[in-house]
């Protein structure tokens, strides 16, 4: 059973980050700064790799964090020694990488190439519920690091050690959702290489963390069912004509964050 983030042993932390490379210990350091300051969030895709046992070479950590709360988040972390990259969008190492382009993120000193990024939620997971609360057990939407049902492998980054804080992450479930949501909000609008970068995930979450242990089809929301068991089975252009289908089905209001104590994820997205 995982523990709780309260019965962890509390540790000072370093007064500058670790000269380590990307890892649990920088995830675990950064959750702790941000939820000892208040703020909720959760690390965007940490599960990808973990349930068959896969070594990451992680070039970015990213951070989902509440609109409202990004600016406090920052400079948090500019307490804690990490600097702000002043180059923003334009930074050489964001550009390398076929993701979303971060709100702020700081690079990891003394390895550069290696980036904290900070996202706002609305951009990423706009109807979720972010809390500072622990996820409970076999929460439909979140989850901790050190959970059990992680495989264990000297170069995972999952399940962190006994001791090292926890943070929060999605649930596979949760996390293709998330992913075919931003699938239907940016077909024709985003670029092909992000486009395609949507479906690398997905296709390897469907290829090697769907099953038993972690998740089935019933755990999707009904409306995403069709287009995910299509998905490694139909050509591009007939995947992208169901995202584009999806995408009228859900309306405008599906893609624009949820106000308040109003969210409920896709109960209230798609009814």
């Amino acid at each position: 059973m995982c523990r709780g983030r309260k019965h962890i042993e509390e540790k000072t932390l370093h007064p500058e980050f670790p000269p380590q490379r990307l890892g649990p210990k920088i995830a675990s350091d950064t959750a702790k700064i941000l939820d000892e300051a208040k703020i909720p969030n959760f690390v965007w895709e940490w599960i990808e790799l973990a349930p068959i046992g896969l070594p990451r070479a992680h070039v970015e950590i990213q951070f989902i964090i509440p609109d409202i709360f990004l600016v406090k988040a920052a400079t948090a972390l500019t307490a804690a020694k990490l600097k702000i990259c002043k180059a923003g969008p334009e930074c050489r190492q964001i550009n390398d990488i076929p993701t979303s382009e971060p709100d702020m993120h700081f690079h990891h000193h003394p390895h550069p190439h290696e980036v904290i990024s900070l996202m706002k939620q609305s951009s990423m997971a706009w109807k979720l519920d972010i809390t500072l609360e622990s996820p409970a057990k076999n929460d439909p939407d979140f989850m901790l690091s050190n959970d059990p049902r992680f495989s264990g492998h000297s170069m995972l980054f999952s399940p962190i050690p006994s001791g090292m804080y926890p943070f929060k992450m999605l649930t596979p479930a949760r996390l293709t959702e998330c992913y075919l949501l931003l699938l239907c909000r940016d077909v024709d609008i985003k670029t092909a290489v992000m486009l395609k970068n949507y479906l690398g995930h997905l296709l390897y979450i469907k290829k090697h963390v769907q099953g038993p242990k972690w998740f089935t089809e019933e755990d999707i929301h009904p409306r995403f069912r069709p287009l995910w068991r299509e998905l490694d089975q139909e050509t591009l252009s007939t995947i992208y004509d169901q995202v584009r289908k999806l995408r009228v089905e859900i309306g405008e209001n599906g893609f624009k964050p949820s106000s308040g104590q109003e969210i409920k994820y896709l109960d209230r997205l798609l009814s």
